[in-house]
C-alpha cells in the first residue's frame, strides 16, 4: 500500500510534541486505506535462446510416453500383381500407438513376416502349406544345397499414421491359386525397460478377394500348452503352431542330414524319439538347424503313451488325423515301415504289401473298423474302453488314536457299479498309513483281506477293514495322518487301477489336519494324462505318492552295490526326486535312481516347458519360501563295501557287507532348491545360509517380496 507525503509529515510532528508526555492509551486499527494504482509496466527482459523442436526437429513431432507391452495387430493384406503388403498397427498394452523406429516412443519394433499359400484339395480340405518367402541355404559339410521357407527379406516398411504401417513384400509373388487361404504370419519384438515383449500374429485371406474360410488346425496352441506351457522355438520368437506351419511345410528339407522339416512329419518324430522304430535300430533323428546347430531328438520320451493321438489333435480340423490318414505323417512314426516290395535293407514291408504313392490310405485305415481302423490299431489295453474302470472311495477312519489299530470304511466299484469284494474280490486292495501330516516320517501298509474285512453294505460295494496289531498307530504318533488306498484288477498281464484317494485321519487333533497341497494330480495329468507308476497300480502323484516317498525313505534297497566303490545314494523323497527327475539333462551331476532291473538313469531327460515355470506343478504357491513349519529336511548316505572284490565270484556286494560311511542332511529348502541347481557352488551357497542346528536363512533373499523372490529369478 502506498501513503501520501503531507500525512507523513503530520504524523512526524505529533511525535516530536508528544515525545515530553506521557504515553496514552493505544488506539484501535484504523481500516486500511484504499490501494493505490499500479505502477507503469517495467521494462521488458533480453529474450531466452531458442528452444529445439521435438526430436531433434524431426517433423515436428513430439516425443510421447508409451508403456510396456506390444500389441500387434494385421489390419489388411492384399496381393496385386506380383506384389503383396500387409498393414498392421502396433501400440503398447494400453493402447498407445507405437512408432516402429523407436524415435518417438521408447523400444523400438522389430518385425518379421513370411507369407504362404494353404494347398486344397478337391474337397476343399485344407492340406499344406506352402512358403513364398524362402531362402537358398548350403550345408557346408555335405555341400548340398536346399530352399527352405524363411521369413521375407528385401521388403519395405511405409508409416500411414501414427502406430500404422504398410509392409511391402520384397519377395516377388506369383500366385499358386487365387482361391486358396494365404496367410500372412509375423513374429515381432519390443524391448521396453529390459523387458522384452514378443507376439505372434497370423492373418488369412483370399488374393480373389473372397473370405478365407479354410483351415489348417489339426493341433491347436492349447493342446500344445499343456506341457510346453508356452511352445516357443528358434529362440522364443515362433510361438503359435500356425506361424510354425507356414514355415514348416512339405517342400523345406535340411540339407546336412536329408530330413524333411514339414511340420507333420518332423513334430512326430520328435515326439515319438527314443522309441522310433529307426532309432530303437541305431539311428539317431536329428536336425541341423542355425549355424549348424546340432538337435538330436533320439533321446526324447513322450510322456504318455504315444498312441493317444488326441493328446495333440486339439484343433477344429484335428478329425482329419482319423479321416485322411497320409503317407507322410504315418510313416513319421512308423519310419521303417516300406510300401515298395522288396523293402530296402533295414525296413519292414507294410502290412497290406505294395501300395503306389497316391494309394487312398482311408479305404483301410478308416477312424475304426474296415481293416484296420486308425483308433483301432492305436488302443492299447490301458486305452481300451471295453478294459475294467476301477474306483474306489474312502468314506471315514475310526480307531486313529497312538496304539490303536484303526478301522477304514470305503468303497469299490467295477465300470461304476458297486463291487462285492468277499465275492469277486480285486487282484490288490492295500492300505497306506503315513504322518504325521505336518511332513511324512514315517509309512506302512496293510492288505486288505481276511478276518479284519467286513461288509458294511455289499451290495453296495461299502466295507471295512480293521488293520492288524502289526498296523497300529505308533504309540507315539500325535497331529494327524493319512491313509491311502491302492487298488487294481489284474484279469491277464495288464493291471487295471484305480486312482488313489488319500484321507486324513486324528491321532491326537480334535479334528483331522490335510497335509498340506504341494502340487495337483491335475497338473501332472495335463502332460502325462494319467500318471501311474509302479506297475502302474500308483496313482494320484499329487497326494498319494508322498506317502511312500517321504523324507526317509533312501534309494539304498534298489541302488548298485559295487564292491570296492564308495556309493552316494539318493533320496527318493518326493520333492528332491521330482525336481531332479524333472530338470534332467539341465543338471551339471549325474542322478541315477536304482530299480527293478537296475538303474534308471535320467540325466538325459528333456523337460518340455520352462524349468523355471514352478508354477506348472506347484499349487497354492506352495514353491515359495520360506516352507511351513513342521517340513523335514532329506536325508542321503554314502555307503561302501567291506567286502573283497572277487571273494565270491560275483562283484556286487553282499547286503550285510553294503555299510553307511556317511549320513547327509538336506534341510528342506536347501534339499527343494538345489534339487534343480545342484552345482557345488550353489550347494555351498545354501551351507553357508543355514545355522549348525539346520534353521535356514534362505527366505530374507528369496522370500516372497524379497530381493530375490524366486518368482522374480525365475522370470515367473
Amino acid at each position: 500500500m502506498k501513503r501520501s507525503k503531507a500525512l507523513l509529515l503530520s504524523l512526524g510532528s505529533i511525535f516530536a510534541i508528544a515525545c515530553g508526555g506521557t504515553d496514552g492509551a493505544k488506539g484501535p486499527a484504523g481500516d486500511p486505506g484504499a490501494q493505490g494504482p499500479a505502477g507503469p509496466a517495467g521494462p521488458t527482459g533480453a529474450s531466452g535462446d531458442p528452444g529445439t523442436n521435438g526430436n531433434n526437429g524431426e517433423d515436428g513431432r513430439a516425443t510421447i510416453f508409451a508403456g510396456p507391452g506390444l500389441v500387434f495387430e494385421i489390419v489388411d493384406a492384399t496381393i496385386t500383381g506380383t506384389t503383396a503388403t500387409v498393414e498392421f498397427t502396433i501400440a503398447d498394452a494400453s493402447g498407445t500407438p507405437l512408432d516402429r523406429d523407436g524415435r518417438y516412443t521408447q523400444g523400438a519394433v522389430s518385425s518379421s513376416f513370411i507369407l504362404a499359400a494353404l494347398e486344397e484339395n478337391a474337397d476343399g480340405d485344407g492340406v499344406a502349406y506352402h512358403a513364398y518367402t524362402t531362402r537358398r541355404q548350403t550345408s557346408p559339410i555335405t555341400m548340398e544345397s536346399a530352399d527352405q521357407a524363411s521369413t521375407d527379406s528385401g521388403g519395405t516398411y511405409e508409416e500411414l499414421a501414427e502406430g500404422r504401417y504398410r509392409y511391402t513384400f520384397g519377395t516377388p509373388i506369383t500366385v499358386m491359386n487365387e482361391g486358396w487361404t494365404h496367410t500372412v504370419g509375423v513374429y515381432a519384438e519390443r524391448e521396453f525397460e529390459d523387458e522384452e515383449y514378443l507376439v505372434n500374429v497370423e492373418h488369412s485371406f483370399r488374393p480373389d478377394g473372397a473370405a478365407a474360410t479354410t483351415t489348417r488346425e489339426v493341433v491347436s496352441d492349447a493342446a500344445c500348452a499343456q506341457c510346453h506351457d508356452a511352445l516357443s522355438a528358434h529362440g522364443g520368437s515362433r510361438r503359435d503352431v500356425l506361424l510354425c506351419q507356414t514355415c514348416h511345410t512339405p517342400d523345406t528339407v535340411d540339407p546336412d542330414t536329408g530330413n524333411t522339416v514339414d511340420w507333420k512329419v518332423m513334430i512326430h518324430k520328435i515326439h515319438r524319439g527314443a522309441s522310433l522304430p529307426s532309432v530303437l535300430d541305431g539311428e539317431a533323428y536329428e536336425i541341423i538347424g542355425f549355424r549348424q546347430s546340432s538337435h538330436d531328438y533320439s533321446t526324447v520320451h513322450f510322456p504318455q503313451l504315444i498312441e493317444r493321438c488326441d493328446v495333440c489333435h486339439q484343433g477344429v480340423d484335428s478329425e482329419r488325423a482319423l479321416t485322411a490318414p497320409g503317407r507322410d505323417a504315418c510313416l513319421s512314426c512308423h519310419d521303417t515301415t516300406s510300401f515298395v516290395d522288396p523293402p530296402p535293407a533295414g525296413k519292414i514291408l507294410h502290412g497290406g504289401g505294395a501300395q503306389p504313392d497316391n494309394a487312398p490310405c482311408n479305404v483301410c485305415h478308416a477312424p475304426s473298423g474296415s481293416i484296420a481302423g486308425v483308433t483301432d490299431v492305436h488302443r492299447t489295453p490301458l486305452l481300451d474302453p471295453a478294459n475294467p474302470d476301477v474306483g474306489v472311495e474312502l468314506i471315514s477312519v475310526s480307531n486313529g488314536a497312538p496304539g490303536m489299530t484303526p478301522t477304514v470304511r470305503f468303497r469299490v466299484t467295477v465300470d461304476d457299479a458297486p463291487r462285492d469284494i468277499i465275492a469277486s474280490p480285486l487282484s490288490t486292495l492295500r492300505l497306506t498309513f503315513a504322518g504325521p501330516n505336518t511332513d511324512y516320517a514315517r509309512t506302512w501298509q496293510a492288505n486288505v483281506s481276511g478276518a479284519g474285512l467286513a461288509a458294511v453294505d455289499a451290495a453296495d460295494g461299502v466295507f471295512e477293514f480293521t488293520v492288524g496289531a502289526a498296523e497300529a498307530v505308533p504309540l507315539d504318533a500325535t497331529g494327524s495322518y493319512t491313509v491311502g488306498v491302492e487298488a487294481n484288477l489284474r484279469p491277464a498281464t495288464d493291471r487295471f487301477a484305480a486312482f488313489s484317494p488319500v484321507m486324513p485321519f486324528a491321532v491326537t487333533d480334535a479334528m483331522a489336519v490335510p497335509r498340506r497341497a504341494v502340487v495337483s494330480s491335475e497338473k501332472c495329468n495335463a502332460c502325462h494324462y494319467d500318471l501311474a507308476l509302479h506297475g502302474g497300480q500308483r496313482k494320484n502323484p499329487g497326494q498319494y505318492c508322498a506317502t511312500c516317498h517321504n523324507t526317509t525313505l533312501i534309494n539304498s534297497g534298489r541302488s548298485p552295490r559295487p564292491e570296492g566303490e564308495d556309493i552316494y545314494v539318493n533320496t527318493t523323497d518326493f520333492k528332491r526326486m521330482i525336481h531332479k527327475i524333472h530338470a534332467g539333462e539341465e543338471l551339471s551331476q549325474p542322478y541315477a535312481l536304482g530299480g527293478f532291473g537296475g538303474a534308471i538313469d535320467f540325466g538325459h531327460l528333456r523337460y518340455p516347458a520352462t524349468l523355471s515355470n514352478c508354477a506348472m506343478c506347484h499349487v497354492n504357491d506352495s514353491h515359495q519360501l520360506p516352507v511351513p513349519a513342521g517340513v523335514l529336511p532329506s536325508v542321503e548316505e554314502v555307503r561302501t563295501c567291506l567286502e573283497a572284490p572277487g571273494a565270491d565270484g560275483n562283484d556286487s556286494c553282499e547286503t550285510s557287507m553294503w555299510v553307511v560311511t556317511s549320513t547327509i542332511v538336506l534341510p528342506p529348502e536347501t534339499s527343494a532348491c538345489t534339487s534343480c541347481h545342484d552345482s557345488p557352488a550353489a550347494a555351498a551357497h545354501a551351507a553357508i545360509m543355514t545355522t549348525p542346528d539346520g534353521r535356514e536363512s534362505c527366505a530374507t533373499c528369496h522370500g516372497s517380496g524379497a530381493g530375490y523372490d524366486v518368482d522374480v529369478v525365475h522370470g515367473n
